[in-house]
């Protein structure tokens, strides 16, 4: 950051209504009372920082919810300055990630372990013998579900990268866009379909419908899809003051909050981005019967793996797809 960094920030947040004020602030070593008592050391470091320093609104009559709007205020410009920092598209992200992805599954194994025991359980009732992973990854979840359920499964990812690394233990593996008006559903007619690890929350948000759409032809007559997503009211995961800024974000119906955030993750020496979206539960609920599924909700933990609450977990469903009925 910079001090014009500091300034743009200061009008930014004077647009939504808070004060602060970015003035350069003198480094420690040239206050008075310092010179009078200590040798003269002058560090490049300290007087760059002392630069772009952004003063907050701060009194003793500040209210509760003056401290939290101005909390609210400042985590809004930071999110958005922080989304418009070049973030990949999430198709390159995985691509950077897809060499280093099993490191990444391994941090949460026990989370992912518990969802897979609900995929396995669900599949053990399912009459049909395929199933499409959406969002493959490398291939490694999909291609384990199926041997465990002895199912078929094709794997498919928007990702080269990805598909690269799941050609490798499944000749079945293609690239494809779920949310694409021209992603051809025909081709991969299956009994049960998953998206796995809140690959919902990294298709763009004008695409999402279309992708839930694409699913649910693709499925057979009473097919199922089984998702998790991240959740957005987890403040297990998220802390308390995340979650309940969300709840009230949510409630308020606020035109600026999106459910956006930016992911980053370490690549080498590089960090890489990407847009990616937290839900709550009556929004992906609401997405999914437009698209035509009707739902069972639960929620893991996402660090034990154990069942948890909304306050506490992330959100499993298993969408069962409606029939539709014609008349002749």
């Amino acid at each position: 950051r910079t001090a014009s960094d500091a300034e743009s920030m200061q009008h930014e947040l004077s647009e939504i209504g808070v004060g602060a004020r970015q003035t350069p602030m003198p480094a420690i070593y040239n206050f008075a009372h310092i010179r009078a008592t200590q040798p003269i050391i002058k560090d490049e470091g300290t007087a760059e920082v002392a630069t772009r320093i952004l003063n907050l609104p701060l009194h003793s009559a500040l209210s509760d919810s003056d401290v939290e709007r101005v909390i609210d205020s400042l985590e809004l410009v930071s999110r958005r300055r922080s989304m418009f920092a070049t973030p990949l598209s999430s198709d390159d992200f995985y691509s950077e990630l897809s060499g280093s992805y099993s490191a990444t599954r391994a941090e949460r194994q026990k989370y992912l372990d518990s969802i897979d025991t609900i995929v396995i359980e669900e599949l053990s009732h399912m009459r049909g013998d395929h199933i499409i992973d959406i969002g493959c990854g490398d291939g490694v979840r999909g291609v384990s579900i199926a041997l465990q359920s002895n199912k078929q499964i094709t794997s498919i990812d928007a990702s080269q990268g990805m598909v690269d690394q799941a050609t490798k233990i499944n000749p079945d593996s293609h690239r494809e866009d779920i949310g694409s008006k021209e992603f051809d559903a025909t081709r991969y007619q299956s009994d049960a379909a998953l998206l796995l690890w809140n690959v919902l929350g990294h298709i763009r948000s004008e695409e999402r419908a279309e992708a839930l759409k694409n699913v649910a032809e693709l499925l057979r007559d009473d097919g199922v899809l089984i998702l998790d997503v991240n959740n957005q009211f987890n403040a297990a995961q998220y802390g308390e003051d995340n979650a309940r800024r969300n709840r009230r974000a949510v409630l308020a119906g606020k035109p600026e909050y999106t459910g956006d955030f930016t992911a980053t993750h370490q690549v080498g020496e590089r960090k890489v981005k990407t847009i990616s979206h937290i839900f709550h539960t009556d929004e992906i609920v609401s997405l999914l019967e437009d698209a035509g599924f009707e739902n069972c909700v639960r929620y893991i933990n996402y660090n034990t793996g154990e069942a948890a609450t909304e306050d506490t977990g992330q959100i499993v469903i298993i969408a069962k797809k409606k029939i539709s009925y014609h008349e002749d």
